[in-house]
């Protein structure tokens, strides 16, 4: 199978860096939901031979689909990054 269904992930991928850079301006301190979205996009952007996962017993079937987990993490950071501007904008 191809994995050309990625490429759904990039206005996210697009939308959050630019927030995160918006939001940097004045100070570079990085918070966890920003770390884990770097990761996650990295984690996208390498091509990971992980295919021969697939087949695997255990717990090593939670690392065969690592892109997947990527994506779900993204959209946890963009969660994350969401709720804590509200509160600063409540504040």
């Amino acid at each position: 199978a191809e994995e050309h269904h990625f490429v759904l992930f990039l206005p996210l991928t697009i939308g959050l860096f630019s927030k995160i850079l918006r939001d940097k301006t004045s100070s570079f301190k990085i918070n966890f939901a920003e770390l884990s979205f770097f990761a996650s996009m990295i984690v996208l952007a390498l091509p990971l031979h992980y295919e021969t996962l697939n087949n695997a017993n255990g717990v090593m079937v939670l690392w065969a689909y690592p892109k997947l987990a990527a994506g779900i993490i993204m959209l946890l950071s963009l969660s994350v990054m969401i709720n804590h501007s509200n509160k600063n904008a409540l504040a």
